[in-house]
């Protein structure tokens, strides 16, 4: 099953891209209730045309997700034939965003400020 969103903040790690896709890892953070930090990790995917906008990722930059979907995948070990289950998260669409508060599209470097409503958590 996948569920679709829109708008997550994260940072990315270990960009690894393919012929027709590009992998990592994400990572986003949320306060719970008591207002303290919870943090997630992910595996992520870039596919269709941000894929080559992912290929000039690099560790620890901080992307927003516009368009994507997070689904339970199914994984097999190497070593054993244990089935063990992670969830991913598959983007269609996302914005690189700077120290200073504004996102750069990745293939025109145009600067854009950032919503009000866009603040990262």
């Amino acid at each position: 099953m996948a569920i679709r969103f829109a708008e997550q903040y994260g940072n990315v790690f270990d960009i690894k891209p393919t012929d027709k896709y590009v992998t990592g890892k994400f990572s986003t953070s949320r306060k719970d209730q008591n207002q303290k930090y919870v943090n997630s990790s992910w595996f992520i995917k870039f596919v269709g045309s941000c894929a080559n906008d992912a290929r000039t990722l690099k560790d620890k930059d901080r992307i927003k997700v516009k368009s994507g979907y997070v689904s339970n995948e199914t994984y097999t070990s190497a070593k054993n034939t244990e089935k063990k289950l992670f969830l991913s998260v598959t983007v269609f669409e996302f914005d690189l965003l700077t120290s200073e508060r504004t996102v750069e599209k990745p293939n025109d470097k145009a600067r854009q400020p950032m919503d009000e409503d866009d603040t990262p958590l």
